[in-house]
């Protein structure tokens, strides 16, 4: 684990969330009851695969997942950890300085077009397209909790995002989160977080391509959306 405090955090949720419309793998504690021993931790292996054409169904177990830990406090981790993916998601919402972050190709586009969103906040998913799998007869299972502190609806955008970016979805997916409100402003902010992320990897490790021009298409759409 990279964070011993968070991942005990986190299989404690885990051990304790009631499942329904949605699979969870377990932590399995050590035989004196500790998550974590030696820096590392043990889960089940949860039985499924990967699928890039069942998108209702993996927001449908979105939403089980979201009701299921509405009432649960926001941990400490969320605020105190500084990765690439929490610094990406701070970038996403306007609470670092966008100077930084403004020179990847077609972010600036995106960050000029963001208005504020007032709409409350809670314990959600950031990274279920990667995290799911599929066993048919069988709700969606989440094999990672990947946490943030934001609305329910910016969940559902990320996954249309990395859809429509990475799964060769249809432009249509986007219907799916239409019900949410200011769903056209979470879905600029999903595409702004992917973008940050991407560049802080290539920063990070030189050999990464640079994956900012890949996401054009996609910005011109996600634009088109939020002036429209």
């Amino acid at each position: 684990v990279d964070d011993e405090a968070e991942a005990a955090w986190i299989a404690g949720l885990a051990s304790t969330v009631q499942a329904r419309g949605f699979r969870l793998a377990s932590p399995i504690p050590a035989q004196d009851g500790r998550w974590i021993v030696d820096g590392w931790a043990a889960w089940t292996r949860i039985g499924g695969e990967h699928r890039s054409d069942r998108w209702s169904e993996l927001l449908a177990a979105a939403d089980a997942f979201h009701r299921a830990v509405t009432d649960v406090a926001k941990p400490e981790f969320i605020d105190r950890r500084s990765d690439r993916w929490r610094i990406s998601d701070r970038a996403a919402w306007g609470e670092l300085p966008s100077e930084e972050f403004g020179r990847i190709a077609h972010l600036g586009r995106l960050l000029a077009a963001r208005r504020p969103l007032a709409l409350p906040s809670q314990l959600i998913h950031g990274d279920l397209v990667g995290n799911a799998l599929f066993a048919d007869g069988s709700p969606p299972a989440i094999i990672d909790l990947s946490l943030y502190w934001r609305p329910v609806g910016y969940s559902a955008a990320l996954v249309v995002g990395d859809a429509l970016a990475w799964e060769g979805a249809e432009p249509s997916v986007i219907q799916l989160i239409q019900h949410f409100a200011g769903w056209q402003q979470l879905l600029l902010r999903a595409v702004v977080f992917r973008m940050v992320v991407n560049e802080l990897a290539r920063r990070a490790e030189p050999w990464r391509n640079d994956l900012s021009e890949h996401y054009r298409p996609l910005v011109d759409r996600v634009l088109s959306l939020a002036n429209g």
